[in-house]
């Protein structure tokens, strides 16, 4: 009887003893897993490194593969940047090289008229017209490439969204005296103000383009849940759905060639607009199209907030 209680507790200290063991081991498994997780948000965040693992158990391996992964990406990340530079300075080089000789045929043009007949002076007028007309196109070019490698710092503040598409109205409304335009609604975004102003101009100006002269264009501003979102509709008829996903195409000008754009605007509001991470998309919509703007409101990220008008 003595010996099966010596037995029965020997058991119970090898089962406690064995509890024991694997509490102390999830512990220290879940420790380690903690440790990691924090690693990778501080790497994703500010760029920290991940340590090699020391031990040698199944859990070492994930944390030495998670540790050259993002070797791998920061070196990634590093010659993303290097060419960006490289980019930047590029485009830095062909804005100057393209500017001088434009300059030396406006002076020259300049000079022209004021010995030329009336004739003459009308050709000079109309090539002066053109040197602008590519002085823009090539400013306009530089921008929206230098917007796309990420060249531009963006000087971000909270922006009343309703405030600015009414700016925006306001502007155009003396472009176009006849069209009707409205704004409703309105959300708070952290953005760049200089450029949102552009982006959402460029697209209203197109609506503009694209109707008749009394034509209608509505911008609603709402936010959502997980979103802020911007809707600038048209009357304008809408375009066949094989030509509505070039839209955003540099030089793409939907058939309307009586217009004096270049076919840019679209994509600079586009580069923009991902330059603030949204996304931008088109659809045909009741008797004409509707642009959605969509700027995503994760932590971390974006800062929003509902604004009263």
């Amino acid at each position: 009887m003595l010996t099966e209680k010596i037995i029965l507790l020997i058991l119970l200290a090898v089962s406690a003893s064995t509890a024991i063991l694997f509490i102390v081991l999830y512990a220290r498994a879940s420790k380690r897993y903690s440790i990691l997780q924090k690693r990778i948000a501080d790497s994703l965040q500010n760029g920290g490194t991940i340590p090699y693992s020391l031990h040698d158990d199944r859990l070492a391996m994930l944390e030495n593969d998670v540790a050259q992964l993002s070797e791998q990406l920061h070196f990634e990340k590093d010659n993303a940047r290097a060419l960006i530079c490289e980019n930047n300075a590029f485009l830095a080089d062909v804005s100057h090289q393209l500017k001088t000789p434009l300059a030396g045929m406006r002076l020259y043009c300049e000079m022209a008229q004021q010995t030329a007949d009336e004739k003459t002076g009308k050709c000079l007028e109309k090539q002066l017209e053109l040197l602008d007309r590519t002085d823009k196109l090539i400013f306009d070019l530089l921008r929206l490439e230098k917007l796309r490698s990420d060249g531009y710092e963006l000087l971000l503040s909270d922006e009343n969204m309703g405030n600015l598409c009414q700016s925006v109205c306001n502007e155009l409304r003396d472009i176009y005296p006849h069209k009707h335009f409205s704004v409703l609604g309105t959300a708070t975004l952290h953005c760049d103000r200089q450029w949102m102003f552009e982006a959402i101009s460029n697209i209203v100006k197109n609506a503009c383009e694209h109707t008749d002269e009394q034509g209608k264009i509505d911008i609603t501003v709402s936010r959502g849940e997980t979103a802020v979102f911007i809707y600038i509709c048209d009357n304008g008829g809408g375009m066949p759905e094989d030509r509505k996903d070039r839209l955003f195409e540099r030089f793409y000008r939907g058939g309307n060639t009586g217009q004096g754009g270049f076919g840019l605007g679209l994509a600079i509001s586009r580069a923009v607009t991902e330059r603030h991470h949204g996304t931008l998309g088109a659809e045909n919509y009741k008797d004409g199209m509707r642009f959605i703007m969509c700027f995503p409101l994760p932590d971390g990220i974006y800062k929003f907030k509902d604004q009263q008008k």
